[in-house]
């Protein structure tokens, strides 16, 4: 099932000689073509492709998902999942310019905002990092670090 993008690229893609048509051979593929042009112009290549991008994609997504309570690069993991995945498919390029524009749009809003607003904005960020961090500490994954630490600091 292609979409209308899918299918213009398809036409395209088709007219400059990637795709085989009646009478062409089809091992030939132009040399002018990218690297993913090349690769769907077979039908395993087609295939091929779309379920790599969908494992990886998805893959990189629900990482980046489960790191975002965690201090670190969780939203810029799930974004780096969504561009792979707008490789193939046109929902995951939709999400990602909606994303694009929001941030965006918020960027400008807090430059448009007073020092003292950005500097509030940014102390609720870092308490709840601590928060996080502490939670995360105080865990059982964290528990035997948090004690390691406290014996450390606490040792003459």
């Amino acid at each position: 099932m292609r979409d209308d993008l899918g299918a213009a690229h398809a036409t395209a893609v088709a007219d400059r000689g990637a795709i085989p048509s009646e009478g062409r051979d089809e091992t030939t593929v132009s040399p002018q073509l990218g690297l993913l042009d090349r690769i769907r112009a077979t039908t395993a290549g087609r295939i091929t492709l779309k379920v790599v991008v969908a494992i990886v994609g998805v893959a990189i997504l629900l990482l980046g998902l489960m790191m975002i309570p965690l201090p670190g690069p969780g939203w810029l993991v799930v974004f780096a999942g969504l561009a792979i995945l707008s490789i193939e498919y046109v929902w995951a390029k939709h999400v990602l310019g909606f994303v694009r524009e929001r941030v965006k749009a918020w960027t400008q809003w807090v430059r448009e905002q007073s020092l003292m607003v950005r500097f509030g904005m940014g102390g609720v960020g870092l308490v709840v990092l601590a928060g996080v961090a502490w939670l995360a500490l105080r865990s059982d994954l964290g528990g035997e670090v948090a004690a390691g630490i406290w014996r450390f600091l606490t040792s003459n």
